[in-house]
């Protein structure tokens, strides 16, 4: 060993980044399940959630932002997982409208900090996501990132499908609204909605 040697920092390894062989997407975790697919039976009690969190809302926004945090409870009566739906069942609407597979979703907080989230599957088209939470190969959560200003058709068809099959409807939490994916109409006006 050389004499400088002993005074020399000892360098950090570099991380690691992992490598994928295939597309990916990532998602805030923030944004986990906040515009999700619910189970018709439970609309009852997202209603009165939507209203606790609404009330809340009004309660603490300051004219700036919000005074404190509101912890959304999640004690549905009917899970999704109970529809039993396959993910080969689930795959195959997305398939038939062209919606494009990504194996790999990752998850965090921005680019500090992202990992892969297990069990869970994405396809994507025009701007939307379509996440998927899986286990023994039944679906478990269904979440969206979607852009209301870049909709394709085909995911007005995708709604009507999953909704008509197993008596579903999307609960979006950011705005406190719920739509019954059987009824063309709601599906329409929601993604017609100007964020703006």
């Amino acid at each position: 060993m050389k004499i400088f040697d002993f005074f020399r920092k000892k360098q950090k390894p570099e991380p690691q980044i992992e490598v994928f062989d295939g597309p990916t997407t990532f998602y805030h975790e923030d944004d986990y399940l906040q515009i999700e697919i619910i189970v018709n039976e439970n609309i009852e009690k997202v209603d009165l959630e939507s209203n606790k969190i609404n009330t809340f809302s009004e309660e603490q926004f300051d004219g700036i932002g919000f005074k404190d945090l509101y912890i959304r409870t999640d004690d549905n009566k009917i899970e999704l997982s109970d529809r039993k739906i396959t993910i080969t069942d689930f795959e195959n609407i997305l398939i038939s409208l062209n919606f494009e597979k990504i194996n790999y979703v990752l998850t965090g907080y921005g680019n500090s900090y992202k990992s892969l989230h297990k069990n869970c599957f994405a396809f994507s088209k025009s701007e939307t996501i379509i996440f998927y939470e899986f286990k023994n190969n039944i679906i478990q959560n269904i979440w969206f990132d979607i852009n209301l200003k870049e909709i394709d058709k085909n995911l007005i068809n995708f709604f009507l499908q999953i909704g008509q099959a197993w008596n579903l409807s999307l609960q979006d939490w950011n705005q406190s609204i719920t739509i019954d994916l059987q009824n063309k109409i709601e599906i329409e006006n929601y993604l017609k909605y100007d964020v703006n």
